[in-house]
């Protein structure tokens, strides 16, 4: 946990290493891909990593970043990803801007209909839900591209969260 918390701390500080990171991640194997991602994933918990992460460009980069790691070969690099986007989508709440919440929606509907992981569809889900829940502007944009909450995953976890979604889909304003 000290090392979590000291790494944490440097990244943050020296401001260029994570978007260094983000401008390589997807051009990195496998192996060091996922470290990225799981750092990235762990500076959420760092308030001033927040902060960087959450910036208008930073999160640009990292949404980049993940959601080419979303449409992975491997189900754990799938399943990172996904994590960081909810962390991003919980960060960044209602603050999200129209350009970030299309972004996010875009990579995470286009993952949605092929993912079989259930831990990816959940963390999926749970991201739709948080850039959707009190956002009208998302709700809208979602309605406008069409984007719908098909999942053939059977467990019933997957399908009560994806009812969920549904509903701050039609319980919302447009």
């Amino acid at each position: 946990m000290a090392t979590q918390q000291v790494g944490n701390e440097y990244l943050a500080m020296e401001g260029h290493t994570v978007p260094s990171l983000l401008e390589r991640l997807p051009s990195l194997p496998d192996g060091p891909r996922m470290l990225g991602l799981n750092a990235l994933a762990n500076l959420f918990a760092h308030p001033p990593g927040v902060a960087l992460l959450t910036t208008q460009q930073t999160s640009e980069m990292l949404l980049d970043a993940t959601a080419e790691s979303l449409g992975a070969v491997k189900a754990m690099e799938r399943r990172t990803a996904a994590a960081v986007l909810v962390n991003l989508s919980i960060g960044l709440g209602h603050e999200m801007e129209e350009t970030q919440y299309v972004q996010a929606l875009c990579a995470l509907f286009n993952s949605l209909g092929d993912e079989s992981d259930k831990d990816t569809l959940m963390r999926v889900l749970i991201a739709i839900g948080w850039i959707l829940y009190g956002n009208d502007g998302a709700v809208e944009t979602v309605k406008n591209f069409g984007f719908e909450v098909i999942v053939a995953h059977e467990d019933a976890d997957v399908q009560a969260l994806a009812s969920e979604v549904k509903l701050l889909l039609t319980s919302n304003c447009c």
